[in-house]
């Protein structure tokens, strides 16, 4: 377990934070994110076509890991809001990797994120600024397949979380599946009731 960072905000700074720039480093980690590095993720979240929250983040007294942090600093964005679609994208500091959630978005970040970690392993900040100029500059598809190519086993993107309690949407394979199932029923059906008949047929 980490260390609790003398200096964790609330999550209601954090999120006042966030609406300036979109980026929120806590100061007791900027040996893992430098000024430097803030200032071009801050460059690179500007330039995206779609709202991208960076945090980077200590555990807290509860030791809720990095994703249950990021719903809950979207669950006090969305207050009086009925929809605030954004990716948040943090830190997972344990295990050194980075972790995203989607909210009413879809989008790379789960292509950008492996690709960072390929460049720039155990660098947190330097993941940082990959992942968010791989998302500005709307090349993280192009990057995730030569990264594939290049190692020449599949490479899984990262898990994107939807927030807790919501209700994955059906994928269209799913229908497909369910068609076919309806379709096979039917058939046997009609086989068996075409059996019936030509039995009585016979036996009359």
């Amino acid at each position: 377990m980490l260390p609790t960072p003398p200096d964790r905000p609330s999550l209601e700074q954090v999120v006042r934070a966030l609406r300036v720039d979109g980026v929120y480093v806590q100061p007791s980690l900027r040996d893992r994110v430098g000024p430097q590095q803030e200032a071009r993720i801050e460059d690179a979240v500007a330039t995206i076509a779609y709202p991208v929250k960076v945090v980077v983040l200590g555990s807290g007294t509860d030791q809720r890991d990095a994703g249950e942090v990021l719903v809950r600093l979207h669950q006090v964005a969305l207050r009086d809001l009925t929809v605030d679609p954004a990716v948040y994208l943090g830190v997972d500091l344990a295990a050194g990797d980075l972790t995203a959630h989607e909210f009413d978005l879809t989008t790379r970040v789960g292509q950008a994120i492996p690709v960072a970690a390929d460049r720039a392993p155990g660098l947190l900040g330097r993941q940082l600024v990959i992942t968010t100029t791989l998302l500005s500059d709307n090349t993280s598809e192009g990057a995730y397949h030569r990264l594939t190519e290049e190692t020449g086993t599949p490479v899984e993107s990262a898990p994107v979380q939807s927030p807790a309690g919501t209700t994955a949407q059906p994928q269209p394979g799913g229908a497909v599946d369910l068609t076919a199932v309806l379709v096979t029923l039917a058939v046997l059906a009609a086989a068996c009731l075409s059996a019936l008949w030509t039995r009585r047929r016979v036996g009359s």
